[in-house]
């Protein structure tokens, strides 16, 4: 073992934080419509954890906090392939942590999650119109 090479992590398991980023067109719905939240681990699908937003980082980036949530790393985010540390977004995120509120310890630390934002019941007119107004103004690059 060399000096200063990482051996393991410490944890709090009791105290488990997850960072989500959200994309902007998803921001304000998630930030004003959020009713719940649940966390299903990719090493346990079939058991939803609940959840709370502890905080919200308050800055749009381009830069995801962690690999796996980008394509060269099997997430949905497209990352610049110039960017070797594969964090660098096409697109702005925003991110949000996440607290558990069930006690229900990752099978590892860094794991990945699937995250579901409830916001409650909308009509299917109310959900067009959102989607519609959404395409309107990407036509415009808003």
């Amino acid at each position: 073992v060399k000096q200063g090479q990482l051996l393991g992590y410490v944890a709090d398991i009791s105290n488990t934080q997850i960072r989500v980023a959200v994309e902007q067109a998803d921001v304000a719905l998630v930030r004003s419509a959020t009713r719940g939240v649940q966390v299903r681990f990719y090493s346990e699908p079939l058991a939803p954890v609940n959840a709370d937003i502890a905080r919200e980082i308050p800055a749009a980036a381009s830069r995801l906090p962690s690999k796996v949530l980008g394509s060269a790393g099997g997430g949905e985010f497209r990352v610049n392939p110039a960017d070797e540390t594969g964090l660098e977004t096409a697109q702005q995120l925003f991110q949000f942590e996440l607290q558990l509120t069930d006690a229900y310890p990752p099978a590892y630390f860094g794991e990945r999650v699937q995250v579901r934002f409830d916001h409650g019941r909308e009509t299917l007119a109310k959900q067009w119109f959102r989607v519609g107004r959404r395409l309107f103004l990407s036509s415009f690059g808003v």
